[in-house]
């Protein structure tokens, strides 16, 4: 191990390498403070000082490698006792908590059906073993990630997964102690899930720049847990992701827009969660939110389809007015979702007259708005839930400037020889 001798302003005075039996000296130094910093070998790491009540087999060095000051007195001229304990470095890819079940602490699994396939999630270089104990016992799988019990679902039944290191030896890896359960729930398959979505903004009315806040709320009206449930929340390019907040034991990935809640139980009211994000367009802007994935079948929708009507998706909007100088003409298209049989168009609530196209070029400021055949007359209808908002501002508009310029004619002459 190489040795370094420190004077007490920290500089290396000298170095050393420790015999095979880990011992070193530094002879015939003048009275006065110093350190010595070890060199930890590869792999290797220090111990923390001090950490017995024996100061001979205690580490003089702390996990920096670095004794504290050692002063050589005219009646101590002699210090033997400096010393470092060195232990085998923890491998990075060690396991160091227990396994998880990918679908969640408790698992549906269909009555009279074969049981479903169990997973589990580990960080480090290691294996799960499954068992029907939490404690003892003896594997009913090893060695495996994955574990289908045998037979078909009666009741409700609990299996335990424990993680094993498959680093090498020389890692120095701790077991993991404690084993995770799962819980596998018999569940009436012939009953559907239903799932449900509704979406909430902190405000309506912004301006380019303002952050808003968006509440996605998940509901399982159903009687039965749910597994498998993603939802796809993406922003447009109208917004800025700024952070977000997601329920305990899910995640959301603002890359993809893919909120993974796994198992929703049906004890569960609802999980909710919030994105803030930054305006960035005029206008109308939406936020629209859809069950994605789940596993069995919901019975009033189906996920991931896009379809407006159904209960597993739901959007939100914030209007952005759209602003026009005060000497300037007003004109701007405004166009609405094709596909209706009819149109109305409103301005600040009273009827356009003619108006009945998908599109109106608004010539005026205030709020406008529009309803289909169906709508409620004065309200926001298919997918415009908010009004486009024109406004009149105050525009510093400087007269043209007068720039003088000067024009110089130039005779050129040719002088040939």
């Amino acid at each position: 191990v190489k040795v370094y001798l420190l004077d007490a302003a920290g500089a290396k005075l000298d170095s050393t390498v420790t015999d095979a039996n880990g011992k070193y000296l530094f002879s015939n130094l003048p009275l006065g403070t110093y350190t010595v910093q070890f060199v930890a070998p590869a792999g290797q790491s220090f111990v923390a000082a001090t950490q017995g009540g024996d100061p001979a087999k205690d580490s003089d060095a702390g996990v920096n490698g670095k004794s504290a000051p050692v002063t050589l007195t005219a009646a101590m001229p002699n210090v033997l006792t400096v010393d470092a304990g060195i232990v085998a470095a923890l491998d990075p890819n060690c396991i160091k908590t227990p396994p998880v079940s990918v679908l969640g602490a408790t698992v549906n699994g269909c009555i009279g059906k074969p049981y479903p396939e169990l997973k589990a999630l580990l960080v480090g270089t290691g294996t799960v073993d499954w068992y029907k104990q939490a404690t003892g016992g003896v594997a009913v799988a090893t060695g495996t990630l994955t574990y289908t019990p045998m037979g078909n679902v009666a009741v409700n039944d609990t299996f335990y997964l424990a993680a094993r290191s498959t680093s090498p030896a020389s890692a120095n890896c701790p077991a993991v102690l404690g084993r995770t359960r799962v819980i596998v729930k018999a569940t009436d398959c012939t009953i559907p899930a239903d799932l449900a979505l509704l979406k909430t903004i902190n405000k309506s009315i912004a301006k380019i720049g303002d952050n808003v806040t968006f509440s996605i709320i998940l509901y399982n009206q159903g009687k039965t847990n749910v597994t498998g449930v993603e939802v796809l929340d993406t922003l447009s390019s109208s917004f800025m992701y700024q952070s977000h907040v997601a329920p305990a034991g899910t995640t959301y990935n603002a890359a993809t827009g893919v909120w993974n809640v796994g198992n929703i139980a049906s004890t569960t009211d609802s999980l909710i969660l919030t994105i803030t994000a930054k305006i960035l367009t005029e206008g109308v802007n939406f936020n629209r939110a859809e069950v994605s994935k789940m596993n069995g079948t919901d019975k009033d929708s189906t996920p991931n389809n896009n379809i407006t009507t159904e209960d597993d998706q739901a959007s939100v909007c914030v209007t952005v007015p759209i602003e026009f100088c005060d000497n300037s003409p007003i004109e701007l298209i405004i166009t609405a979702p094709a596909g209706f049989s009819s149109y109305v168009w409103y301005r600040n609530g009273v009827v356009i007259t003619g108006a009945t196209s998908n599109s109106y070029t608004a010539t005026q400021d205030g709020d406008y708005t529009f309803v289909v055949t169906g709508g409620t007359a004065g309200t926001c209808q298919g997918s415009n839930c908010c009004p486009v908002r024109i406004v009149k501002v105050a525009c510093p508009c400087p007269e043209p400037p007068c720039v003088p310029f000067k024009v110089n004619k130039t005779k050129k002459a040719t002088y040939q020889k």
